[in-house]
């Protein structure tokens, strides 16, 4: 199944600057999504995207980096292999207690 969005031309900020009666292309965007994840130790993983991009993503550093008492359960080997992919993204946790933004999984970098 592929997830396609349209740039809407009916919308104001689609036509910012355009003259009323402009013919204007439309262009399909693919949507970036995660559609597989495996641990490779060191409380990292590798993800793979819709697009065939992989990045191996340092999740434990974060961690380290950013304490917090919903995360530092992640910080157990046992407890970080619990991720899963839902909704195209990388999850732990059955609230989503830690997720981290598509755009920097993808440039391999999380903040």
């Amino acid at each position: 199944m592929n997830n396609w969005r349209l740039l809407n031309p009916t919308s104001e900020r689609f036509h910012c600057g355009l003259k009323k009666n402009t013919i204007i292309n439309v262009i399909k965007m693919k949507t970036i999504s995660i559609i597989k994840a495996e641990y490779v130790g060191n409380l990292s993983v590798r993800i793979l995207f819709n697009d065939s991009t992989s990045n191996t993503i340092d999740v434990g550093t974060f961690i380290k980096k950013h304490p917090h008492p919903q995360y530092n359960k992640y910080l157990v080997e046992k407890n970080f292999k619990k991720f899963k992919i839902d909704l195209g993204n990388i999850v732990w946790g059955p609230n989503w207690d830690l997720i981290f933004p598509l755009e920097q999984l993808y440039e391999g970098k999380i903040t």
